[in-house]
């Protein structure tokens, strides 16, 4: 099954900060067959703008959910341990009773789950070939993201926690599983060694890793400095001759102070945003690997305040809370976050407050939070071993039960002494049932990742350059396999796929290129081609010569799925 998009015109309209894509004329076509089938014209899809900001992101919907005729499997992977630690094997499906909200749920999937040795290793690329399909990932895999924050540490405790990890993979990594180590800074997120298990590789990498003073230090210890906002206070002080004069101040302190604490909001919801996104990249780009993953998060502090997990973040950041909680759970991340400050001797109620909040968060997602121990290698240790053997239940979610938010989640196992740990619930939205919702923020980031997402399998290939004008039309296609794209059959056979791409040159600075969603109803014989065949793509693109890094991002927009690879465009 082939797609034809040749005759896509990229259009600026009068409004130069918004693109449109009009699509007049495509047709479905088998490979090297004349038989056709309609498809349903796409309706001019609006892309990103070119200021670099991201679209606008609503509140939480608060609005009852409504499913559609597709049933919710919902999948946790259940860690069970004994008194001494160790993993529990042989249990059956009728040891374990699963609840949601307190109503005891059938557990129709069960799965005792040992991870296998097998390597996973990115495909290898040739000259106008690239992929983010992982080679080895067919079934599940021990694999482990190490995550260095230097957004929310001190710098001192960066260097530290850098010492202990390599001292730790030194001495503890274990064969057969995977080690992925990505470090999140201000700019986003770098990864500084793909996933492997050469721990030498590793330990290389990681001695190359710069710290950098996080985003809340400045405001710790403020210096006086000319035109610096933060530093009003102390310049303030700093013209005090007389203590008596302080009161003739004190209208301007209180300004100073108002404007502190206004620039520490807005750092510190700087470090939540840039935080949810990292973990956003994250769980997109190891989505594609099956199975239970441990998501070691070794930070100083937490950018945001969870009082409970069913009161979420509040505010603004409230759906972008919820998504990235989305994604880690369809993922199967659980996060496991590290106090990289070691023993603190002094626990002020601020310090209290991020030991309360990481706890609730690996709650959440399954993990479990380490905090007040020096001996960090035996945290990062302790977090790698949930995911050497666990058990994977399900059951479907209940239609009838429209109501939005956070579902709680426990798990009993009906045998003394164990252990049990699974996340403790997920969020339930409209997102979760009509992923294009958030169709637009899902591209955004996918856009600026570095890293590849791989929950939809695709790959690229450049298939032609040829003159027009004073640019040059590149031609590619792109394959999406056999039973990847999600076809609803409640719906004439609906499928609905975006196509995005956007370039970077040299310089950094971006090219939004095109973006087109295409929207068919499949006949029965185009429906059993895409299910046998998969789905190819062609089309082209008008760029100036130069040298450019494309990247290419492909959503389903029936399942929220994505996949999106990089690939360099030398131009001539």
């Amino acid at each position: 099954m082939s797609l034809r998009g040749d005759a896509i015109k990229v259009m600026v309209l009068a409004c130069p900060m918004l693109f449109l894509v009009f699509c007049p004329a495509y047709t479905w076509a088998q490979r090297g067959g004349a038989r056709e089938a309609p498809l349903v014209p796409a309706t001019p899809t609006p892309t990103l703008t070119d200021t670099g900001g991201p679209p606008i992101l609503a509140e939480a919907d608060t609005r009852p959910v409504r499913f559609s005729s597709r049933t919710e499997l919902v999948l946790v992977p259940v860690v069970v341990t004994d008194k001494s630690r160790a993993h529990v094997s042989g249990l059956r499906k009728e040891d374990f009773r699963m609840f949601e909200d307190g109503k005891e749920q059938v557990i129709s999937v069960f799965e005792a789950v040992r991870p296998e040795e097998a390597r996973v290793r990115r495909p290898l690329k040739s000259a106008n070939e690239f992929s983010n399909v992982l080679a080895g990932a067919q079934s599940p895999k021990r694999l482990t993201i190490i995550a260095l924050d230097t957004v929310n540490t001190p710098f001192l405790d960066q260097t530290r926690a850098r010492e202990q990890l390599i001292q730790y993979l030194v001495q503890t990594v274990e064969p057969g599983s995977l080690v992925s180590l990505i470090t999140i800074h201000r700019g986003g997120i770098r990864v500084i060694h793909d996933f492997t298990s050469d721990t030498e590789s590793l330990i290389a990498a990681l001695r190359k890793v710069a710290g950098q003073l996080h985003l809340m230090e400045g405001l710790e210890t403020p210096a006086p400095g000319p035109g610096d906002a933060r530093n009003l206070q102390a310049i303030v002080r700093a013209a005090v001759v007389d203590e008596n004069s302080v009161a003739d101040v004190q209208p301007l302190l209180d300004f100073a102070r108002g404007v502190d604490g206004q620039i520490a909001g807005y750092e510190q919801a700087s470090a939540a945003a840039i935080t949810l996104e990292a973990f956003q990249h994250i769980a997109q780009a190891y989505a594609g690997v099956p199975g239970r993953k441990s998501l070691i998060w070794a930070t100083g502090s937490f950018p945001f305040r969870i009082d409970s997990d069913t009161a979420g973040m509040g505010g603004g950041s409230s759906a972008l809370y919820e998504r990235t909680m989305q994604m880690l759970t369809n993922a199967n991340i659980a996060v496991y976050p590290i106090d990289a400050r070691g023993l603190v001797v002094s626990v002020g109620p601020a310090h209290a407050s991020t030991l309360s909040t990481l706890e609730t968060f690996a709650a959440m997602t399954g993990g479990r939070a380490f905090y007040n121990r020096n001996d960090l290698g035996a945290s990062f240790r302790e977090a790698t071993q949930d995911s050497s053997e666990y058990y994977m239940l399900g059951y479907y979610l209940d239609t009838k039960n429209t109501k939005p938010g956070w579902r709680k989640l426990s798990v009993k196992v009906q045998r003394d002494g164990v252990k049990v740990r699974s996340r403790n619930g997920f969020f339930v939205t409209r997102t979760t049932v009509e992923p294009e919702t958030t169709r637009l923020m899902d591209v955004y980031v996918a856009l600026r990742s570095p890293l590849d997402y791989t929950s939809l399998p695709l790959t690229l290939r450049w298939t032609g350059t040829e003159v027009k004008g004073g640019k040059r039309r590149v031609r590619f296609e792109i394959e999406l396999p056999a039973n990847t794209t999600t076809i609803d059959a409640s719906d004439k056979n609906h499928m609905s796929l975006e196509f995005t791409a956007e370039a970077r040159d040299p310089k950094g600075d971006r090219k939004p290129l095109f973006s087109q969603t295409i929207q068919a109803r499949l006949r029965p014989e185009a429906l059993e081609q895409v299910r046998s065949s998969g789905i190819t793509y062609n089309n082209f693109m008008e760029v100036e010569p130069g040298e450019y890094t494309v990247r290419f991002v492909v959503r389903d927009n029936l399942s929220g799925r994505m996949g999106s690879v990089a690939a360099p465009l030398k131009v001539m």
